[in-house]
């Protein structure tokens, strides 16, 4: 359902995402790896952070679950982008960072611990994991001004599936995948002519 909104929509979402302002979060991401770091780039969606990171000279693999979104990121950062199911997947080797911005965010909760095992298992030793995910209070103020019930999880107006947590909620998840967290913040960002609450942690292999 999710993807196939992405796919319909491709060049739409390219457009409305491609200059979104990243450079904060990605300097805190940056500052814990090493300059030679292969990084996973999961959910690139346009191609905008993979081809930064493509640009200061890392290693980048990067997955996207919409064809025809990997495809549009794939002439941007001039490498194949591979297609692939969060719940399958099958990547090339471990990385020294894990970068899955507004990406896991689509999974249902009940997947997310046994892709977080996996994503874990092919982390580097002293690697380092950026997810970020829309605050649980986007959902209830959505709810409150449609008159509909909140719930923690569900598809929005664009037919995408969203799943909705608090800090402790999602801290609590990477902590039973067996990770550590390095850093977390909360922050509110323009997106759409709406102001959107995110919740960003910065984890890797705990002790």
């Amino acid at each position: 359902m999710t993807n196939n909104y992405y796919n319909l929509h491709a060049e739409q979402y390219f457009n409305e995402t491609i200059l979104l302002p990243m450079d904060d979060v990605i300097a805190r991401f940056l500052q814990r790896i090493p300059e030679d770091a292969k990084i996973l780039d999961l959910g690139c969606g346009s191609g905008r952070d993979s081809l930064y990171f493509i640009e200061k000279g890392f290693s980048v693999t990067a997955i996207d679950g919409s064809e025809a979104l990997a495809k549009r990121a794939s002439q941007l950062i001039g490498q194949d982008v591979l297609v692939q199911d969060f719940r399958a997947l099958s990547l090339p080797s471990e990385f020294d960072g894990i970068w899955a911005c507004a990406s896991l965010l689509h999974l249902p909760k009940k997947d997310m611990l046994p892709v977080l095992h996996y994503l874990k298992a092919h982390l580097s030793p002293n690697g380092i994991f950026f997810a970020s995910f829309k605050a649980k209070s986007n959902a209830k103020a959505k709810a409150k001004s449609e008159e509909i019930m909140f719930a923690d999880e569900g598809v929005d107006s664009r037919g995408r599936f969203f799943a909705y947590y608090e800090m402790d909620e999602l801290i609590a998840v990477f902590q039973q995948a067996g990770f550590q967290v390095v850093e977390q913040w909360q922050e509110c960002k323009p997106l759409r002519e709406s102001m959107q609450s995110w919740l960003n942690v910065i984890v890797t292999h705990a002790n």
